[in-house]
């Protein structure tokens, strides 16, 4: 990929996860860029919070439970007005 296209994608994905910052209200956020089966390319853009187990490890470890934690509708909204606002 070319630098140019690159620092667009790269600035592009920055954008997302600063918009879902604001919106689920993070302390930081995790950002992985995977494509290893197949060539291509796609980033993981996940919010980490404080008071969830294991913060300081990689966001998969405890994926298990992520099901236990649905997203709101509440949340859903203020994120779709987050990101039609951008």
């Amino acid at each position: 990929m070319p630098e140019s296209d690159a620092l667009e994608l790269f600035g592009d994905v920055l954008k997302v996860g600063r918009t879902i910052e604001r919106g689920f209200k993070s302390f930081k956020m995790n950002y992985a860029s995977l494509g290893n089966v197949h060539e291509h390319l796609h980033w993981h853009v996940i919010p980490r919070q404080l008071d969830e187990a294991d913060f300081k490890e990689h966001p998969w470890k405890n994926s298990h439970i992520f099901s236990k934690y649905p997203t709101s509708a509440e949340a859903i909204a203020t994120m779709s007005r987050l990101f039609s606002e951008s």
